[in-house]
């Protein structure tokens, strides 16, 4: 069975893999492995406790079952968008909408490592990946760990990004930021059985901003803002703020507790993710799993997950992985692009994609699960202009960054590129 501890003098000198960090991806991957033939192998699972899961929850969207289905702790059928002119109700076929909430994530995969002894869970901080030809390093306080696999969810075996790599993250420099509470009202408030996957009934500001609602029980629900942003500042003062004249004035809420809160930002890479090395392979937020144009990644997490247990138990080797094609990460850049310039012109496509096309259509979009025929279908219910403007400036953009990385000063360098 796993355990959860210190050890100080018990660290294993060699284990089959090494998961590194026990949040959303590291958990989940552990999960996934302990339901497969890896059941019977040494897996180590290290997390420092930076990141505790008591007040952490994820939403996302599914249409096919999953190895922590256990963890979910509300599905929908159905979810609202709104804007000032148009209340639509989004009514969804083979996807449901899930919410799953930290506590019971870690509850569903303690109950999967019950079946796999060699699973260890493990208090302590990993200062250090090195990765080898036949196995890799895991310094943990000062140990260290050899493992023939190591799965990265902190970005410790992650080398810093090359300048041209570098340059193109940055470029729009996009990052959603959030602010929460879960609240709990004196009077019935919440429709449990549709949750609002956006409002836009709030301040815009200098950045598109949303207001989603997860309620969890009618008098109890996650009331969050998210808001787009180039600014590099705290998002958290102005947030609170729109919270506070949501729950006012839109949702005219009195009378209220605050249970909990949560605040980040989680920055929107459009770029491709640096692949896995010879023995140490990255997961979450290193591996590309937040998708830049929603800031969603748990679905993609699992889909993740599944496809890393499937290699290594078919294959011996977690590479046997799909990369999705570029053309979404060139869709995501081109409504973060829109999104920076264009934020009003941004509500109204929202809109116009909910209300144009068929729940199931829009999720399995959002979710690069479609073909190019069906997206150039989605994208025709869409107003033209302010995408058309942000595709000449993302392709303007992309010709630029080719021009600066392969004119180099020195004719080293430009041998280096070859």
């Amino acid at each position: 069975m796993s355990e959860t501890g210190t050890w100080p003098l018990a660290l294993p000198e060699r284990v089959d893999a090494v998961i590194v960090g026990a949040g959303a991806s590291g958990l989940s991957l552990a999960g996934h492995l302990a339901r497969s033939s890896w059941r019977d192998r040494q897996v180590l699972i290290v997390d420092d406790g930076s990141h505790a899961l008591d007040d952490r929850a994820w939403a996302y969207w599914s249409d096919s079952h999953d190895a922590l289905d256990a963890a979910i702790s509300a599905s929908n059928d159905r979810f609202w968008v709104r804007t000032t002119d148009v209340a639509h109700l989004v009514r969804l076929n083979a996807y449901r909408y899930h919410v799953v909430r930290g506590p019971d994530l870690g509850r569903a995969v303690d109950a999967a490592l019950t079946g796999a002894p060699g699973f260890r869970r493990v208090s302590g901080h990993v200062s250090q990946i090195r990765d080898g030809v036949r196995a890799a390093a895991v310094v943990v306080d000062g140990r260290t760990v050899r493992a023939s696999w190591v799965f990265d969810s902190v970005g410790r075996g992650t080398s810093a990004p090359s300048p041209a790599a570098a340059r193109a993250a940055a470029s729009p420099g996009m990052a959603l930021a959030f602010v929460g509470r879960r609240i709990e009202t004196d009077v019935d408030t919440f429709d449990v059985g549709a949750p609002t996957l956006m409002d836009f009934r709030t301040p815009q500001g200098d950045g598109l901003c949303f207001v989603y609602v997860l309620p969890s029980a009618p008098r109890v629900a996650l009331v969050e803002h998210t808001q787009f942003t180039s600014d590099s500042g705290d998002p958290a003062e102005p947030g609170e703020a729109a919270l506070d004249l949501y729950l006012q004035e839109v949702l005219g809420i009195g009378g209220h507790r605050v249970l909990g809160t949560e605040h980040g930002t989680i920055p929107l890479v459009t770029t491709r993710p640096r692949p896995p090395g010879r023995r140490v392979v990255p997961i979450g937020i290193p591996a590309g799993m937040v998708k830049a144009s929603t800031g969603y990644g748990y679905g993609r997490i699992q889909r993740h997950s599944a496809a890393l247990t499937r290699s290594l138990a078919t294959l011996g080797h977690p590479f046997d992985v799909r990369t999705p094609p570029a053309r979404h990460r060139v869709f995501d850049d081109v409504l973060l692009d829109a999104i920076s310039r264009e934020p009003a012109s941004v509500v109204h496509a929202f809109e116009r994609l909910f209300v144009g096309n068929p729940g199931d259509c829009v999720l399995a979009f959002l979710d690069e699960a479609t073909t190019i025929g069906q997206e150039v279908g989605t994208i025709l219910t869409l107003p033209p202009a302010p995408f058309l403007r942000a595709l000449r400036r993302v392709a303007a953009r992309a010709a630029r960054l080719r021009t600066s990385t392969l004119g180099g000063p020195t004719a080293g360098h430009s041998k280096e590129i070859r």
